[in-house]
């Protein structure tokens, strides 16, 4: 599957999966991802897609990331907005609730050109999106290994 399928893939069949939007998990978990929802909406798939899936995500958010830091910068809201919603899209695709959460105030924020209090919202984000790469690169580990993720 080609990176841009993959990403298309994301975005928009897995919203449609469940437990891929409705957070049951607690916001101050130890965990970054909601495993048992994560491991309910990427049941249906072979291991080899979900593997192919986190490592699209792996090699792209310290870009998006980074695309996200210099829109805030720029004062660009409309970057903002989009470099946002993927952040919160790809956020609700792994069942992680806290980045999802504070992605979508970002792009509340941008689209109610309340550029003054974004820098505070993306110093929260940064690490939790680093944080769910780490559990990422765990899951994607038991996945290939063959060990539960829970």
């Amino acid at each position: 599957m080609s990176s841009s399928s993959l990403f298309s893939f994301m975005q928009n069949d897995l919203s449609l999966l469940p437990g891929s939007y409705t957070f049951r998990g607690n916001l101050n978990s130890r965990k970054m991802i909601n495993r048992v929802d994560f491991q309910e909406a990427f049941s249906y798939y072979d291991k080899e897609v979900v593997i192919e899936i986190i490592d699209l995500f792996l090699e792209t958010y310290k870009p998006l990331l980074n695309k996200l830091q210099k829109a805030i910068s720029a004062g660009d809201p409309e970057n903002v907005i989009m470099h946002a919603h993927s952040i919160k899209g790809l956020a609700g695709t792994f069942t992680a609730p806290a980045p999802h959460v504070i992605a979508a105030s970002l792009e509340e924020k941008a689209h109610n050109r309340k550029m003054s209090e974004i820098p505070a919202l993306y110093s929260e984000l940064k690490p939790l999106i680093e944080e769910m790469a780490a559990d990422l690169e765990d899951i994607r580990s038991r996945i290939q290994n063959g060990r539960s993720i829970l």
